[in-house]
């Protein structure tokens, strides 16, 4: 058993375990003990040992995989100092869930190519770090003396904190998301869906099933209405192929398949606008029975990767480590020149080629609709 300090207990676990990670010199990527094993260790209740390896995880120390375990993380490379080594500092927010998501390893790239070029100094916002302060995000800017934020993330609420750091005069630049008046790098998810839309019908897909979130969030919108006027030009709209979940809703990719397999006239393809989705689907989608791309073709946003018996899926790739870099470059304008008109700057998506577009059982005749050919 191990004497921990009755005072500030969770902060004792959590140094506890880092100390434990050093001493038996696990790396990136290697189990640590349980949670209950943790408890039993340290002598105290499972969930205050939970919510010490929760802030362990936000802060980009440890990975956690339901069902699997706990994982030491691969330590990002943006170079936090907490001493300001250049004229400005700059924050990162929110900053955690990195590990294993490779949209976010790549503009976090980006941001630190950015970073070093522009002598900045950088530092880590973690939601934990930030909603236990109990600050406004303008106070906490101030308190730790932050010139500007770069936004990765965008929840409903991370948009709400970016207006009012607008509001207060702050620098606020955000990825893929769009406030009036605040600096953004995007890009064009519109154009980006309708590359997709077009891979499916000239493979001679007639019933395409649209797999996204509903929202308000500007990159959502131009997804879906992508996907909706390709449909209505070539007349092959059907309400019921359009599937939108909550992004919290943990069993949204079995309600999409769900939906699939009650159709009569199933879709023969199928496009993932959430790239969190596809994880989500691909599983309970294989589980039912159905093969890629046999039964369905599937297309998705950003990289992803099948099955090794599937190889790689077909899909639009945003350049993400220069949106992030751009952003930094953006953030250099704003605190070295004082600028103050907003910045708005959106790329040119990428189109991959993989194999899962069906290419057997679907009707090979391409739609006699004139098509640009991708």
């Amino acid at each position: 058993m191990i004497q921990l300090a009755k005072t500030d207990l969770r902060g004792s676990i959590k140094t506890r375990i880092i100390e434990m990670i050093k001493e038996q010199g696990l790396n990136p990527g290697d189990k640590i003990m349980s949670q209950n094993e943790l408890a039993k260790l340290f002598k105290i209740g499972a969930p205050t040992v939970c919510r010490a390896l929760g802030e362990l995880a936000d802060d980009g120390i440890l990975y956690r995989v339901h069902g699997k375990g706990t994982f030491v993380a691969e330590p990002l490379q943006i170079p936090e100092t907490e001493q300001p080594t250049g004229e400005f500092t700059v924050g990162i927010y929110p900053f955690e869930n990195y590990h294993g998501n490779d949209y976010l390893l790549e503009l976090a790239e980006g941001i630190s190519q950015g970073i070093m070029r522009h002598r900045f100094s950088c530092k880590y916002i973690t939601r934990s770090k930030f909603e236990h302060s109990g600050l406004s995000i303008a106070e906490y800017m101030f308190v730790n003396q932050i010139d500007g934020i770069i936004m990765p993330g965008g929840s409903p609420h991370d948009l709400d904190l970016a207006e009012e750091l607008r509001d207060n005069g702050f620098s606020c630049v955000l990825l893929n998301r769009y406030i009036d008046g605040c600096d953004s790098v995007t890009c064009d998810h519109y154009t980006g869906t309708t590359q997709l839309m077009e891979i499916l019908a000239n493979h001679g897909h007639q019933r395409i099933f649209f797999a996204g979130v509903q929202g308000e969030i500007s990159t959502v919108k131009e997804r879906l209405n992508g996907y909706l006027d390709f449909c209505h030009l070539h007349g092959i709209y059907e309400e019921k192929l359009v599937f939108l979940s909550d992004t919290e809703d943990r069993k949204s990719g079995i309600k999409a398949v769900d939906k699939i397999l009650s159709m009569k006239n199933r879709p023969t393809a199928m496009i993932v606008a959430a790239g969190f989705m596809m994880k989500r689907i691909i599983k309970p989608l294989l589980e039912s029975g159905l093969s890629i791309p046999d039964d369905i073709s599937l297309v998705a946003y950003d990289e992803q990767h099948l099955p090794s018996k599937y190889g790689r899926f077909t899909c639009v790739k945003q350049p993400l480590e220069k949106m992030g870099a751009t952003a930094v470059d953006i953030m250099n304008k704003n605190l070295r020149f004082n600028k103050k008109s907003a910045i708005n700057i959106k790329f040119d998506p990428e189109l991959i080629h993989g194999n899962s577009v069906a290419m057997n059982r679907v009707e090979k005749t391409v739609s006699t609709v004139a098509i640009a050919s991708v």
